[in-house]
């Protein structure tokens, strides 16, 4: 089997639970802007699993053709909003979607006869994903002591952060959780996620200071630091709902942008659906935690347009 994952917690574990159905599977990282150019890599014949990966936009029909075409089994399983009503009813794609985190959706789906860690793998991941309070995982919490848990998390989150884009040693990140061994177990995983955590105090203070409101966004530009965390910091500076971190990458002339909610009446999601191909770029995610990437050129006009459909759904 192929394994195509989204590269962050969720994704990571997601993937470990299913290698450990299928332990001579191998696994790929992708993101939903490059997921079709990565599937013009993988092996038509084999069996496919992709998780923890929205449809881009731009791409989605083709994308869905694609896989309704490949020559072995294809099971997505994701828990974006879109992923679901993508798939015609009768494709040939077996498609797994929810309103819960891929890990979680991975485990339920696949959990018949995994050993007693699978559980603290899923719930690893969802805490990674923001997702731990659904009522599964809660009930599940309950077996385990929640700080070991969270902690466990922490490790995981903080090691990624600072050590994109290395496939490889994800790869072994995955291989260690199938493994139903904890984060903890691996000394670089930690090693890392101590330098994330003292990294991110100085990133934090930056992202406050340089931190400006664009309308309705609290925007902060390239500080070198994790995105998310930068979105989440430039709303609190700014004091508005909505922030959003841009990382500018003037060799491939387009600009990665993560978004975060505050306000959870806002659907950021639908919005950057909408928004996003208007200008030739591709966007999405969850209501409140999404991101896009953007021509350079194209900026301003994505933001203004951002800001008049906010500005449209609250007169």
């Amino acid at each position: 089997m192929q394994i195509i994952a989204h590269e962050d917690a969720d994704g990571i574990c997601s993937a470990a639970i299913v290698r450990m159905t299928d332990p001579a599977s191998k696994v790929f990282f992708s993101k939903p802007c490059s997921l079709l150019h990565d599937l013009d890599q993988m092996d038509t014949r084999r069996n496919l699993t992709v998780l923890d990966m929205a449809l881009c936009e731009l791409a989605k029909e083709q994308i869905v053709s694609r896989l309704s075409r490949w020559g072995g089994k294809v099971l997505y399983i994701d828990h974006h909003p879109d992923t679901a009503i993508s798939f015609p009813r009768q494709s040939s794609v077996e498609v797994v979607a929810g309103d819960v985190s891929a890990s979680e959706l991975t485990f339920t789906h696949l959990g018949s006869g995994l050993r007693r860690e699978a559980e603290r793998v899923m719930l690893i991941g969802a805490i990674g994903d923001y997702a731990d309070l659904t009522p599964f995982c809660v009930d599940r919490l309950k077996r385990w002591d929640k700080r070991s848990v969270f902690l466990q998390a922490g490790f995981l989150c903080g090691a990624l952060e600072v050590t994109r884009p290395d496939h490889e040693f994800h790869r072994q990140i995955v291989d260690l959780l199938a493994s139903c061994r904890p984060p903890c177990e691996d000394s670089r995983i930690v090693t890392y996620a101590v330098k994330a955590s003292e990294l991110e105090e100085s990133f934090r203070q930056r992202v406050e200071k340089s931190a400006q409101k664009l309308g309705r966004i609290g925007v902060a530009y390239d500080l070198n630091g994790p995105a998310g965390k930068g979105a989440t910091y430039a709303a609190a500076a700014t004091a508005l709902s909505i922030g959003a971190y841009v990382d500018k990458d003037m060799r491939r002339g387009s600009a990665d942008i993560s978004f975060r909610v505050i306000d959870r009446s806002v659907d950021l999601n639908r919005i950057l659906r909408t928004v996003a191909p208007k200008v030739g770029a591709s966007g999405g995610g969850h209501a409140e935690a999404c991101g896009a990437r953007v021509p350079l050129g194209k900026l301003d006009e994505f933001f203004q347009a951002i800001n008049e459909m906010l500005a449209s759904s609250t007169s």
